[in-house]
């Protein structure tokens, strides 16, 4: 969890690059969902991944996507699951609020 939510962190921290720095927490993949912030905010894991490191999930705070890295078949399972809108990314593709074309900025948003 982002240390600059401001409130009380569950964890012990670990430095990240631009001012990201993470609370960091042990759990099983059902807590990536969990709220770990005080009542009545909320807030979930920005980043989270497996022990064996086989994976990787990040939620940006400043993005509006969750980023999932992970081997051609982790990719290829997510991508034949018909609730989830997946998209394949490339590490050179525009991250920005009005780069997503599936899911394009209201008019008067952002």
């Amino acid at each position: 969890m982002w240390a600059g939510f401001g409130f009380g962190l569950p964890g012990p921290t670990l430095a990240l690059p631009r001012d990201r720095d993470v609370a960091l927490v042990h759990g099983t993949v059902a807590d990536a969902a969990r709220n770990l912030a005080p009542e009545p905010q909320e807030q979930s894991a920005n980043l989270w991944w497996p022990g064996d490191r086989a994976w990787c999930v990040a939620t940006d705070i400043d993005l509006l996507s969750t980023y999932v890295g992970g081997s051609r078949a982790c990719v290829d399972a997510l991508l034949d699951v018909p609730d989830l809108e997946v998209w394949p990314a490339d590490p050179a593709d525009p991250i920005g609020l009005r780069d997503d074309h599936v899911n394009p900025v209201p008019p008067g948003g952002p």
